[in-house]
């Protein structure tokens, strides 16, 4: 989606800037305020002519004037037309940004040129030698990022995000270890690409039973401490069973871009452990994050595990072992929507 100005006949709505998809325009509801849940159409399929909806107040919206015609035939093949052709040229731009990315070996090898780098990635997270050489993780000494137009640098753990079996980088993303700007911590290395998936098991392309927590270091450490069990001395059957049934997603926050979502078909059951905040509503009459996750992946195949703190955190320090995750599998709720 890209900023846009507000179209002429949605002015008396009072909306200030919309945010434009190859179909539709989306802005903060002017009825219930629900940020990005108001979705304008210039001609309507439905109508003819322009109208606005709310995805959560369901407020219907429509300038005044009944003269409105339906759509003809041509006209929808036309649209449809148009929107295929949009969706090929996005695909096309994916994946030159994504032949433009630099190999992920440059970043990789800066953790032997860089000896405080591995040290970062054991001390701030608790990631070990074999997950960063299985995941290539790395170090950046100086990225240059961009917030409110203004130019900021910093030093960066480095995250590739690998295809499972092919190992087609998809983006990489940068954990800023001194930010100078509000806008979050992580930076893509390459704009444009979507929000990317990190896949945990690399060998396991398709999969029935999936695990979705929030952010790659999430995923990584949960699968990390599933192998350390396996290659132990006394190899522990929860441990097994998880690494052979299942597949750590690390996704960013509490969405998934519509182009990941057919990545996930394969997957019967899919477990959400998100950050304990994605359990409660951000304001009131809202959803909590993890329910909408849940409705845009399909609810009847969601299951909840609810952590009180978050899952990288608890097995670090110990409060947590595979065992206690595998409990928490077995006993995940279904979603109960009313």
């Amino acid at each position: 989606m890209r900023i846009d100005v507000v179209p002429s006949v949605f002015a008396p709505l009072g909306i200030t800037e919309v945010y434009r998809t190859s179909s539709d325009c989306r802005a903060d509801c002017p009825f219930c305020g629900r940020k990005m849940h108001f979705v304008m159409w210039e001609k309507s399929r439905a109508t003819g002519g322009p109208l606005g909806w709310c995805r959560k107040c369901f407020a219907t919206w429509q300038p005044k004037n009944d003269n409105w015609k339906s759509l003809t035939d041509a006209e929808l093949a036309a649209i449809a037309r148009e929107r295929e052709r949009r969706e090929q040229e996005e695909q096309r731009k994916r994946a030159r940004a994504m032949r433009a990315l630099p190999a992920w070996r440059v970043f990789h090898e800066n953790l032997a040129r860089y000896p405080r780098a591995p040290e970062m990635w054991r001390e701030r997270y608790g990631v070990n030698d074999w997950s960063m050489r299985y995941y290539r993780l790395g170090y950046c000494p100086s990225f240059q990022y961009w917030h409110k137009k203004q130019p900021y640098t910093s030093d960066t753990l480095v995250v590739p995000f690998f295809e499972p079996q092919t190992m087609r980088v998809t983006n990489m993303r940068h954990r800023l270890l001194d930010p100078d700007a509000r806008g979050g911590k992580y930076r893509p290395h390459r704009g444009g690409l979507g929000q990317p998936m990190f896949f945990a098991n690399l060998n396991r392309g398709t999969f029935d039973y999936c695990l979705i927590v929030e952010g790659a270091i999430k995923a990584i450490i949960i699968w990390q401490h599933i192998i350390d069990c396996l290659l132990s001395s006394d190899v522990d059957d929860d441990a097994m069973t998880l690494a052979k049934n299942m597949q750590i997603v690390g996704v960013t926050g509490n969405s998934i871009a519509e182009h990941n979502l057919p990545r996930l078909a394969s997957a019967k059951i899919i477990y959400l452990m998100l950050d304990p905040d994605q359990y409660r509503p951000a304001k009131r009459d809202a959803e909590p994050g993890v329910i909408r996750l849940a409705e845009r992946l399909g609810v009847e195949r969601c299951r909840l595990i609810a952590l009180p703190g978050k899952p990288d955190d608890l097995l670090v320090e110990g409060s947590m072992t595979v065992s206690d995750l595998r409990h928490y599998v077995r006993i995940a709720r279904r979603i109960c929507l009313t």
